[in-house]
Formats: C-alpha cells, structure tokens, sequence
C-alpha cells in the first residue's frame, strides 16, 4: 500500500480539528514536537515512531492514517472509536487546563448533570 504523504498531512490536519485540539495539545498527548507536526502537516514524511504514537493515543486505523483507505478508527472495543469519544476527552483536557475558578463551574454543572 503507496504512502500519500500530502494526504495523511491533510488528515492528520481534519482530524485535529474535527476533534477540536490545537497542534499543542497533540504534541502534550502523543510526545511529539509541535513543529514536527506542523511539518507533517505541510507534506513532510513522517517517521514511524510518529505514526505510530497517533495510532496509539487516538485509535487511528494505520491504512486510514497513511493511505486514506478504510475506517478512521481501528476495531479495538478497549479504546474510543468515535469521534464523539475524542472530541469529549479533548473537551475535558481543555477543562483540566483552566484555571480552578473557571474549572470549579464546569465540575459543579457536571455533577449537577450527573445527579440527575
């Protein structure tokens, strides 16, 4: 199976955003550079370890990551398999992020919710 090298940039690119993380928070989550991702963003050849790491953190298909082909996510039941999933946990990263004042009132509507 051909590597499309500028087509996995473009995914990688979708991905991101259809989870709604910054290159940062991918960098933090999967150990890898941001400026490394911006580069395999625009086109550059990523190494293995590189896509492995995305595979790993996030589920992704290999076929779907390098070639385009197949289902976004793999088929393993242990992990988050839809998007949905990802853009939550991305949700709550952010959430971990802010300041505790501003994090105290996302936990309190949570429990709130969860009460319910």
């Amino acid at each position: 199976m051909p590597i499309d090298i500028q087509g996995l940039g473009k995914r990688l690119y979708i991905f991101r955003k259809e989870i709604g993380i910054s290159q940062r928070l991918l960098s933090e989550k999967t150990g890898i550079e941001r400026t490394f991702i911006t580069r395999v963003e625009n086109g550059m050849t990523p190494s293995f370890d590189f896509l492995m790491k995305l595979v790993k953190t996030f589920d992704l298909s290999i076929d779907w990551l390098i070639s385009g082909d197949g289902q976004k996510f793999a088929r393993d039941n242990n992990k988050l398999h839809n998007i949905d999933d990802v853009k939550l946990m991305a949700l709550l990263d952010k959430i971990i992020e802010m300041p505790n004042g501003k994090k105290d009132k996302y936990i309190t509507i949570f429990n709130d919710l969860l009460d319910q």
